[in-house]
């Protein structure tokens, strides 16, 4: 994982800030696509398009915009129990044991929901009852 740093001894505090997934993952993304090329990723969108960039995944940028504004709003939900998980993940103490259980259990909830939501919503769109973005 990469992360800006400047070497000089007058700037001002560094902010470690690590790249995107699609960054990080890239090899493995491109051996393991999570997409169908030329198909929209957003869910209430979905339809065929003609991509101008090999890693293109939506069909335009108010599909981009809107399905970032979504990952936002799962998120934030999942944000402070991942942050929990981390913070407590090797505790021997039973209380935070619990709690990075009680995390992971969370963590698994949502992205079963986020996924069923997805789901349900892409055979909306198949199914020609379109939610457009």
């Amino acid at each position: 994982m990469s992360v800006g740093k400047i070497d000089s001894a007058d700037a001002s505090a560094t902010h470690l800030e690590p790249e995107t997934f699609q960054d990080f993952a890239y090899a493995e993304l491109q051996d393991c696509p999570v997409n169908v090329a030329g198909v929209c990723f957003r869910p209430d969108c979905s339809k065929k398009f003609n991509a101008t960039r090999t890693w293109q995944i939506y069909c335009s940028i108010p599909c981009l915009r809107a399905d970032k504004a979504e990952m936002r709003k799962w998120g934030n939900k999942v944000g402070w129990p991942l942050l929990l998980w981390r913070r407590f993940k090797y505790s021997k103490e039973p209380k935070q044991a619990a709690l990075v259980r009680k995390a992971r259990k969370y963590i698994t909830h949502v992205q079963t929901a986020w996924m069923h939501d997805g789901q349900a919503r892409i055979e909306m769109t198949t199914k020609g009852h379109s939610n457009e973005p």
